[in-house]
């Protein structure tokens, strides 16, 4: 598979079955898209309730692990 991993971070829990603002950019699109992801094989880091910094830290991680060349 050649799809790039996924990183997801959010501010709330899921709340699925219950009606949202703006379903797309809630954790319950999260849920279902780390559901999507581990079904196909996509690598995909699912976060919530968590604050900025922790965020910002997660992704940069994140980002630096998958973005390094591998050591020769």
């Amino acid at each position: 598979m050649d799809d790039p991993a996924v990183c997801l971070l959010y501010s709330t829990p899921p709340a699925l079955g219950q009606e949202q603002k703006d379903p797309t950019h809630t954790s319950n699109f999260g849920v279902k898209m780390k559901e999507h992801c581990d079904r196909i094989g996509v690598d995909c880091k699912f976060n919530y309730d968590i604050s900025v910094l922790e965020r910002a830290v997660i992704a940069s991680d994140f980002l630096i692990e998958k973005l390094k060349l591998p050591s020769e």
